[in-house]
């Protein structure tokens, strides 16, 4: 049995997820983040930071652009689970970060190839969708267990939930795995919902919240932040 104690502090890796609506930003969020990173591309988001416009607009890309791996998975869940493996291998250690883009759509694939192998012309079935939930818990286990800081995205999504007296509210939520959304929440040590505010000169900024309540999931277990720019929601050490 290895006993550590908590005043010796090793190196504190995030495991983030981050979610917003669909093009709002998550993407470039990951790539302005501190040191070399690894985006795996399930939703073909890439196409924002490779963009010679974009990185011509957008403050810091043109920079970070030469620090970015990216992997497109899109479709090929072949070619995922190809990149995990090799990730588990030790291929982790050549990056600060490694990024998947996105659960929403990583879970959208899945349920697409197993539907396949079903009885309802490709239709998912109801045995699939539990699959493809566990699945996807299993996947983030193995994620978080690399020795390197971690980031997820997803699209949001609000959801009806009843408390213990009958009331009804809604909660903005990553959209995944709806059964199982509090659980991968509760596996990842910050969550964080990109968001947006007008500077004093009207400008657009993005920054992130992570500061959760009733209506809203989100949280900084490591740094206890409730709000953070757009390119410190990890730290390097």
């Amino acid at each position: 049995m290895k006993i550590e104690k908590c005043t010796d502090v090793s190196a504190i890796h995030t495991c983030g997820l981050i979610y917003a609506q669909p093009g709002s930003g998550k993407t470039t969020a990951l790539a302005l983040q501190p040191g070399r990173k690894l985006i795996i591309d399930i939703d073909r988001s890439s196409v924002a930071i490779q963009s010679q416009a974009n990185q011509d607009k957008i403050a810091g890309l043109k920079e970070n652009a030469g620090n970015i791996d990216i992997v497109k998975v899109g479709c090929n869940m072949r070619l995922f689970e190809e990149t995990l493996a090799e990730l588990e291998k030790g291929a982790y250690k050549d990056y600060d970060l490694i990024c998947v883009d996105n659960l929403s759509e990583l879970e959208n694939q899945m349920l697409i190839e197993w539907g396949k192998t079903g009885k309802n012309d490709g239709a998912p079935e109801q045995r699939h969708y539990l699959l493809v939930q566990f699945k996807l818990v299993d996947y983030i286990n193995r994620f978080r267990s690399l020795d390197t800081n971690v980031i997820f995205t997803a699209w949001e999504d609000l959801r009806e939930v009843i408390d213990p007296s009958g009331e009804k509210y809604t909660k903005l939520v990553p959209l995944v795995a709806r059964k199982h959304v509090d659980e991968i929440c509760g596996k990842c040590n910050v969550v964080a919902h990109l968001e947006t505010i007008l500077d004093k000169d009207g400008n657009m900024k993005y920054y992130f919240r992570m500061a959760g309540d009733r209506t809203m999931s989100a949280k900084d277990q490591i740094y206890g932040r409730r709000t953070c720019k757009i390119n410190e929601l990890i730290k390097v050490e």
